[in-house]
């Protein structure tokens, strides 16, 4: 096993942990805003990679933030082959938005086709159930083994489907109408265990910061990263 002593991650940069990443916040805090400078990060940081961003608004009647992203029709991106001009040609790398979509087959494709990447899923309640099916948990499963990132965009912590909720690694946080106690933080912390978080005491503290009142003139409210911990930290 000698060929092995000099082999670790570190020496690869292909390697990396794959994390998935979770937006919580109320309407008109800032969440769409914060997510797309973070795709535009990952695009810039990760050049090769693809970024496929799972963006409905416009069927509600809303303007989209994300509206400068080339769309990829339903056909091109299960075939994988793009057609522009009457060419055809690979999806090899860069940002794509798709805007028509029935859930159940976006969550097929990305829990099995997309690789190498980062997947954004805005007005994440509109894809995931209260109860997810095995194709919606095998999605939030297998995106490491497929060397994917994933972004993920709710309303408030409670709207994360409970079986979903310890799959997150990161949580940005803003403010939210979750009912947990502001006031008195040994309840807050056991309202965020009854939720079924781990961490609940460092992910309150997190949620509590994030709670202010809201400056209306502000495109980004005030917000707060909250890093899951290794049990052992």
């Amino acid at each position: 096993m000698a060929y092995l002593e000099n082999f670790t991650n570190e020496k690869d940069p292909t390697k990396r942990n794959f994390e998935a990443t979770v937006i919580v916040g109320e309407k008109r805090t800032g969440k769409s805003s914060v997510a797309k400078i973070l795709i535009d990060l990952y695009a810039e940081s990760y050049p090769s990679a693809k970024i496929l961003a799972y963006d409905i608004s416009e069927a509600f009647g809303k303007q989209s933030v994300f509206k400068g992203y080339p769309v990829i029709k339903e056909s091109e991106l299960l075939s994988g082959v793009l057609i522009k001009n009457n060419q055809k040609y690979k999806w090899l790398k860069g940002v794509k938005r798709i805007t028509n979509i029935e859930p159940d087959v976006f969550l097929k494709f990305a829990g099995e086709k997309f690789t190498d990447g980062l997947l954004f899923i805005d007005e994440a309640t509109t894809l995931f159930n209260p109860n997810p099916s095995v194709a919606e948990k095998k999605f939030m499963t297998t995106h490491t083994n497929h060397r994917c990132d994933g972004l993920y965009v709710f309303h408030r912590l409670q709207d994360i489907p409970k079986s979903l909720r310890n799959s997150f690694w990161k949580f940005i946080i803003f403010s939210t109408g979750d009912n947990i106690s502001r006031l008195d933080r040994a309840r807050g912390i056991k309202d965020i265990e009854d939720m079924g978080f781990q961490h609940a005491d460092h992910l309150y503290d997190a949620w509590k910061a994030a709670q202010v009142p809201e400056k209306r003139k502000k495109i980004i409210q005030k917000f707060t990263v909250h890093k899951k911990k290794l049990d052992n930290e």
